[in-house]
């Protein structure tokens, strides 16, 4: 397994909490206030959905392997 594929297997598993968006074609921006507050927009309209992260410590996770794996 490359490096890249094992980055982006600990990447889905650290964003499990929004994958379903991630993976909604209708979702066109995700909004994360807090590990427990997650809003999504989908046609035009903000949806305050059930999605959260396990503690603000995963949430804080899932931010900084996204921001390593863009280069940050």
């Amino acid at each position: 397994m490359s490096r890249e594929a094992i980055f982006e297997a600990s990447l889905g598993f650290f964003l499990t909490p929004i994958k379903r968006f991630l993976d909604d074609r209708t979702v066109t921006e995700i909004m994360v206030n807090g590990f427990n507050d997650v809003y999504i927009e989908r046609r035009g309209k903000l949806e305050h959905t059930d999605a959260q992260f396990v503690s603000e410590d995963a949430l804080l996770t899932a931010v900084h392997n996204v921001a390593q794996y863009v280069g940050r």
